[in-house]
């Protein structure tokens, strides 16, 4: 091997930090004796520099300079004083061809040219493109005033792989669509391997210089001729030069690789005529002069199969040679290149594309495999080594692919500590394209529906794996097991121990198969959404003042549009790509995909509310003023007002003609505008009952209303037809194709067929909060709703299989219970009680509720008892074996008096109350404080409820008697709790006071602390301490006779809606659920957070015992949940 020319320093980071400058001398380096082709690069600097904007593309064939005139390009400008971001992609240097170092890079030489751009392009965890496109609209803003050029160079799009959703398209992982006005694009790559479409749609004008055309072949000549006569070191007189010219045929490769040859040979007997004609003669040559050494061939061999540059030592390693190779110098020298790592280590990687494609063709596909082989087995193995982890981590999936070990290739995928390390280092969606490579590739009928399954895990839970990576092995456990994986197989091939995480037993209606992926990243509720033409990028608005454009295939976040002056209640897309959006501010914006604001357009004296846009570039406002307004897009000019309303108008939608617009209000009515003339029509009047959207097709006009109902508004002459199926208002419909799309408070998205039965063809339910806004992708394939739960969701209809089977949602669970023994479980929601069998998650009883109640209920799991309080004062014990009840109390039988104020024992101490089993309940009730509430001891001794009027009860369960009663404030209690003894009660409330009550005294004790409501409480330590859960995120714990605060747990990110304490075998713990989606578990003492488990949407009640968790959350999920089997001084640790 030759001496190092020019040494990078590369080596192996896991990823490149945002914006770090890359090194690129070494490959400058390489092109430093680059002469000639003057009248090209003043070619170059015309048409980058004149004032027209055309990128350009240098083409030609291998060898024939492309980069070498690229990189004299860079020299001449940088010379004139002008900084150009470039960056080389060359596959066998780690890192150069990694989309997120390729952006870094740019972004950070951007920086250096308008320090302005830098804090654009600063986006941590945005897609690459969407990164250095920030970065370039930030510059171009900025310099384009100054009369300043912007130009980008990307040399090596050959040697670039595309991920799995890129296609044929090299730029779509890193340069973003449109290129930014201003910013022009200077590349090279050979025109025959891949279209040039990808960049014209980039970058509009594009100019083409090929290097292959008849017109260059003179300057190609020169260009040779000029490089032969600069080689002084080999002393070649005229003719000899001429020779050498000749046998190039103007293919500078061919020049440089001979001259590398014949550095090696001594001066008396360097012969040109071992020079052949033409650069594939010479590369065969090249070939079959290093095959002559069989180690050789075998290292040039892995070379050519290897992702990077490779050192002599793990080329041995990996070929099983007990020493390292030794590379003749007669025999490589022209065909590799050596570079030098950060850690001082040399490394080898062939030194041209071109090499590489010949060597491979030479030694063959079975050859070119088992090298493949031999670094999936030695290299890019799992788990590796420190100093070989970075390699396998990019590359180990890719090597066993290409190598055909499609069962090792399963093996590495499903491995947790690997899908955690490469989510940590390279993030979700990197590791999501490459398994969409190998699953794509795969002919093994036995991995691929694995592979398969596994990327749909990843792509359901990304929004997870990119905020928790190190939870990756959990919760790809988990989400295979819901989709019907056996348990002891997810342990054989994940491999993560019991000890780490809550493991899903069951999910009851908690899968959906239509939804594809979760879109998280607002901070307020999502208003509204949209999909651009193309079907590859959705837009989101959201009550936190911003908009949001996503990668719809991948779930990425490309940026955020900010500049409303309030939160952005509507969105639309133009024909044309661009974004319209309306807002509480009362104005309307336009941008462009980039980000950039374009357009700023006010005149409505209330909030915009809704949107449309006409074929012709017309956009149409409807606002809370009860007006609509026609503009001019191109220049925001006001065109007319629409009047008529006597409410908000709260929907419009173009007609399918494009010359008319319907709109939907709160006056119940619904009217079609012409745009260009004063005709109007009332298409539907039902004063008094508001109409929440609209939309329109062909046939058909469809609205929805505050009722849950849509009604389908025949054009011609066929009568109009009533769609019922939702429970709550409905807020946002569309149609596509043959369906009609709708979202409400429900929590749901349903499916219609309007030709069809006037029901739902299918539910999709998945969401925590109502749905506000759904869009479609114009195939109709999928889905995208929005909603206040700050998510959206992406759900592939086209799959009408799945969609057929889906029934409607279940009902939001509002408590729940467990035996002792975990077997069974009782749920009551809406105005049913179930008793589910918690093995198999299956319905075993069922028994109605009166839906008007207000009921609570607790078990007592001993004794499976349930005690059921209601909001009318009614409390019965039911024998959950048997059936029979026994009635405590009927309704009313003490709250009938009702007239009197509340009367308290002390009024000069509001806290020291007295229990009196004799005391009325009096005071007006308000309706919306009816609320029941009711709690048991585990043996079934106590029990206290709480009725509408504010009376809680404690009860001796045994003897069937009242023990004592209190009045509490009517509507406050959100949950109670009792102690075994019946000595103490604990309650809750929504004013942020938890309160602990001596029952045989008058003793009241307030329990301060929280900073928002308290939602739930819990006894523990055999009932001295209490656990309080509130909406500020935190639980703390208390000792019950003194009231002292013991600790606070802290570390949900949302409201605790419940919690649980429980005695495990290793020790006590405390669970909690959350609106964050999430449940903890806590150690007691040291009030470390041991577990989380992270879910689909926000958690609402819970139940646990020694032996199982249940949590029920608000998409009316049903999760049963195995306890982790920690070791008892486990603490501190945050898994999945």
């Amino acid at each position: 091997m030759a001496a190092v020319r020019g040494c990078a320093r590369v080596g192996y980071p896991a990823s490149t930090m945002a914006g770090e400058r890359l090194d690129y001398a070494s490959e400058r380096q390489r092109h430093d004796r680059f002469v000639g082709r003057a009248a090209l690069l003043d070619r170059l600097d015309r048409l980058l520099g004149g004032d027209g904007e055309p990128s350009v593309v240098v083409t030609g064939g291998p060898g024939m300079g492309k980069s070498a005139l690229l990189a004299a390009w860079l020299a001449r400008r940088e010379a004139a004083g002008e900084g150009v971001p470039h960056h080389f992609i060359r596959r066998g240097l780690h890192g150069w061809d990694d989309p997120e170092k390729i952006a870094g890079s740019l972004v950070a030489q951007i920086e250096v040219r308008c320090p302005e751009a830098g804090e654009a392009g600063a986006g941590a965890g945005m897609h690459p493109a969407a990164r250095l496109g920030m970065a370039l609209r930030c510059a171009a803003r900025v310099l384009r005033p100054r009369s300043q050029r912007l130009v980008v160079v990307i040399d090596g799009l050959d040697e670039y792989d595309p991920s799995g959703d890129a296609g044929d398209d090299p730029f779509a992982d890193f340069v973003p669509h449109p290129l930014p006005p201003g910013v022009r694009l200077l590349c090279a790559r050979r025109a025959a391997r891949r279209p040039l479409a990808s960049l014209e749609a980039r970058c509009g004008e594009l100019a083409v210089i090929d290097l292959d055309d008849a017109a260059s072949a003179a300057d190609n000549e020169a260009t040779v001729r000029l490089a032969w006569r600069a080689a002084n070191r080999l002393e070649l007189d005229a003719q000899a030069v001429d020779d050498a010219v000749a046998r190039a045929g103007g293919n500078l490769l061919h020049a440089v690789m001979a001259q590398r040859y014949l550095e090696t040979v001594p001066p008396d007997r360097r012969r040109l005529d071992d020079i052949p004609h033409g650069l594939a003669a010479l590369l065969d040559a090249s070939w079959q002069r290093a095959a002559r050494d069989a180690r050789l061939a075998g290292a040039l061999g892995l070379l050519c199969a290897a992702r990077e540059a490779l050192t002599l030592d793990e080329i041995a390693a990996v070929a099983g040679w007990s020493e390292a190779p030794r590379m003749e110098a007669s025999g490589g020298h022209e065909l590799v290149d050596e570079t030098r790592r950060a850690d001082g280590q040399l490394a080898y990687r062939l030194a041209h594309d071109a090499i590489r494609a010949h060597i491979a063709q030479a030694i063959g596909e079975d050859a070119l495999r088992r090298h493949h082989g031999a670094l999936a087995r030695r290299l890019a193995t799992w788990p590796a080594a420190a100093p070989a982890q970075p390699y396998a981590l990019r590359h180990a999936l890719v090597h066993h692919a290409l190598a055909g070990a499609w069962s090792e290739a399963w093996r590495i995928a499903a491995d947790a500590s690997f899908l955690e390390a490469r989510c940590r280092a390279l993030g979700v969606h990197e590791l999501e394209a490459d398994l969409a490579r190998v699953e794509r590739s795969c002919d093994d009928a036995a991995e691929r529906p694995r592979l398969h399954a596994l990327a749909g895990a990843l792509a359901r839970e990304a929004h997870w794996l990119a905020a928790a990576p190190d939870a990756a092995g959990p919760v790809v456990w988990n989400r295979l097991r819901r989709s019907g994986w056996r348990a002891h197989n997810l342990d054989a091939q994940l491999r993560v121990s019991d000890a780490r995480f809550l493991r899903v037993r069951q999910c009851v209606a908690g899968d959906n198969p239509a939804r594809v992926r979760e879109l998280a990243g607002h901070t307020g509720s999502v208003q509204a959404c949209a999909v651009t033409g193309d079907g590859r990028q959705v837009v989101s608005a959201s009550s936190d003042g911003t908009l949001k454009l996503w990668d719809l295939e991948r779930g990425r976040l490309l940026r955020t549009l900010a500049g409303h002056g309030g939160p952005v209640w509507t969105c639309a897309v133009t024909p044309d790509g661009r974004v319209v959006s309306g807002a509480a501010d009362g104005t309307l914006k336009l941008w462009d995909l980039g980000g950039r604001a374009l357009l700023t357009i006010a005149g409505h004296r209330a909030d915009v509310l809704a949107c449309a846009v006409t074929p012709d570039a017309r956009a149409i406002s409807a606002s809370a003023d009860g007006t609509l307004k026609v503009w001019e897009l191109a220049s925001g000019r006001w065109l007319r007002t629409l009047e008529g309303h006597t409410d908000k108008v709260t929907a419009c939608a173009m007609d399918p003609d494009g010359r008319s617009v319907v709109s939907a209000s709160a006056d119940g009515t619904v009217r079609r505008w012409a745009l260009d003339s004063e005709d109007a029509d009332i298409l539907h009047d039902e004063r008094g009952r508001p109409v929440t959207a609209c939309t329109a097709t062909a046939r058909d006009v469809i609205l929805a209303s505050a009722d849950a109902t849509l009604k389908v508004l025949a054009r011609r002459k066929r009568p109009s037809r009533t769609l019922q199926g939702h429970t709550a208002a409905i807020n946002a419909c569309t149609a596509v194709k043959n369906y009609l799309i709708t979202a409400s408070d429900d929590r749901t998205v349903k499916i219609w067929l309007p030709e069809g039965l006037p029901i739902p063809f299918a539910t999709l339910v998945g969401h925590g909060d109502a749905v506000t806004a759904c869009a479609a992708s114009p195939d109709g394939d999928y889905v995208v709703s929005a909603s206040r739960d700050r998510t959206l969701r992406v759900w592939e209809v086209a799959w009408r299989d799945a969609l057929s089977g889906l029934g409607s949602h279940a009902a939001t669970v509002q408590t729940c219970a467990l035996t002792s023994d975990g077997r069974r479980m009782a749920a009551a929601s809406d105005d049913m009680l179930q008793i589910r069998d918690v093995e198999t998650g299956r319905a075993i009883a069922t028994r109605r509720l009166d839906p008007w109640c207000g009921h609570a209920f607790a078990v007592a799991a001993d004794t499976w008892s349930m005690i059921s309080a209601s909001s009318d004062g009614a409390c019965s014990a039911l024998d959950l074996d048997s059936g029979d009840t026994c009635v405590l109390a009927t309704a009313g039988a003490a709250d009938s008096a009702r007239s009197s104020a509340v009367t308290r024992s002390s009024p000069a101490d509001p806290d020291d109350e007295t229990w009196d089993p004799d005391d009325e309940v009096h005071g007006p009730i308000d309706p919306d404080d009816v609320r029941a509430a009711c709690a048991a001891t585990a043996t079934g001794a106590r029990a206290v409820t709480r009725s509408d009027g504010g009376i809680l009860r404690v009860w001796d369960l045994a003897g069937g008697h009242l023990l004592a009663r209190r009045e509490t404030e009517p509507g406050k209690l959100l949950a109670c709790a009792v102690t075994e003894a019946g000595q103490h009660v604990v309650t809750v409330s929504s004013e942020g006071i938890a309160k602990i009550w001596d029952v045989p005294g008058a003793r009241v004790t307030s329990l301060a602390g929280h900073a928002g409501p308290v939602t739930a409480c819990a006894l523990a330590r055999w009932d001295r301490c209490v656990v309080s859960a509130s909406a500020d995120g935190t639980l703390r714990i208390w000792d019950i006779d003194g009231g002292r605060e013991l600790a606070a747990l802290q570390g949900h990110d949302g409201p605790v809606t419940a919690c649980a304490c429980v005695v495990t075998p290793d020790g006590r713990r405390v669970i909690s659920a959350s609106a964050d989606r999430t449940l903890r578990i806590w150690d007691f003492d040291t009030s470390a957070c041991l577990f989380v488990h992270r879910g689909d949407a926000p958690y609402a009640v819970l139940a646990a015992n020694p032996a199982v968790i249940v949590a029920h959350d608000a998409a009316g999920a049903i999760w049963i949940l195995d306890w982790p089997r920690a070791p008892s001084g486990m603490v501190g640790a945050d898994r999945g």
